[in-house]
């Protein structure tokens, strides 16, 4: 039989004498028990005060703050208050299932806010699409009332009854778009509002107008050949009033030439009267104020032109309007040179002959 050793270990720093078989005892694993529950119940805490800090930035995580706060606040005192460290597994795990609990919860708060938000986006374009709507409904109002008007205008007879129909096709269709404009303006920004009572909405609208356009389609038909004589004059009168605004655009970009060669000319006869003779500095400041109006006058009318060009639709009276202004002012000014002109007349005689 074999002997039994006497080994003399010391156990956590106090000697002592033990009579083992086979012993290999360390003296430091109450202290490395020590250091590893610190460090995990430390994470443990540093993760779900993390998340909490994260839960505070929004008010939607308040109900979830509020419970994982009670998860962190008991699980500190249990860290306090545990007889040994073999207790912290099982507060570390009851403390780190708060905080998945948590996540989760808030993973469904972000996901009932993006449903949200993905419906309230929905019913804001929505909304623009009934306005868009509304105008449609609207034009096609005018469109009858207009087609009426140019039909008996060239005097085609509409027989009585149904233009009555057409009449209230029309007030019909402009109490509708201020029905569909009311209905998208008010009723999609109320707090209960719902994405589906939107789209019934213009579902039903939009087959309503489509009903009424394809009815149109049927009476166009019947008057197709009226139309047409009727097109025929649009389209002439188009043509003639493209090519008023194709000479008007001409006749504004020789007005502006016109304005800066006689913004140049004045600047000229100034710089060579002035090597001889003595221009009052009042009325030199006058004519140099002029230079700069026409200048400037040449660059809005470029600018005009310019904006013209670019324009599918423009309105002929207003290209009119405009040119008859600046060639008004242009030729006040004109007038005002020529009499400047002729009380130097003299000076300029003896400046052209050098």
């Amino acid at each position: 039989m074999k002997k039994s050793k006497k080994i003399f270990i010391t156990l956590c720093g106090i000697a002592t004498t033990a009579i083992l078989p086979v012993a290999t005892i360390s003296c430091n694993d109450d202290k490395l028990a020590e250091k590893n529950g610190k460090e995990k119940a430390d994470a443990a805490l540093k993760q779900a005060n993390a998340l909490a800090e994260e839960l505070k930035k929004n008010p939607d995580y308040s109900k979830i703050l509020e419970t994982l706060n009670k998860e962190i606040a008991e699980a500190t005192k249990s860290f306090k208050e545990a007889g040994s460290y073999g207790d912290y597994p099982a507060i570390i795990s009851k403390l780190s299932a708060a905080v998945e609990n948590a996540k989760n919860e808030q993973q469904k708060v972000d996901q009932a806010n993006k449903k949200i938000a993905d419906e309230n986006q929905k019913i804001k374009e929505g909304a623009k699409e009934l306005l868009k709507l509304s105008e449609k409904i609207q034009s096609f109002a005018d469109t009858i009332a207009l087609t009426i008007t140019k039909l008996e205008g060239k005097k085609f007879q509409i027989d009585e009854t149904f233009k009555k129909q057409l009449i209230s096709t029309i007030e019909l269709l402009n109490k509708k778009s201020v029905e569909v404009k009311t209905f998208a303006t008010v009723n999609t920004i109320k707090k209960d509002f719902l994405l589906s009572e939107l789209e019934s909405f213009k579902e039903f609208n939009t087959s309503w107008l489509e009903k009424i356009v394809s009815e149109w389609e049927e009476v166009k038909k019947a008057w197709s050949k009226e139309l047409a004589e009727i097109k025929a004059d649009d389209d002439k009168k188009l043509a003639e009033e493209n090519q008023k605004i194709q000479n008007g655009i001409a006749e504004l970009s020789k007005l502006s030439k016109e304005n800066s060669d006689l913004a140049k000319t004045i600047e000229e006869t100034i710089a060579k009267l002035e090597k001889k003779f003595q221009i009052p500095k009042d009325f030199k400041e006058k004519l140099t104020s002029t230079i700069k109006l026409l200048n400037k006058k040449a660059n809005e009318i470029n600018t005009f032109v310019s904006t013209v060009s670019k324009k599918t639709e423009f309105v002929l009276e207003e290209l009119e309007s405009f040119k008859e202004l600046n060639t008004l002012q242009f030729n006040e000014i004109k007038t005002e040179w020529a009499k400047v002109q002729e009380a130097w007349k003299d000076q300029l005689k003896e400046i052209s002959t050098k």
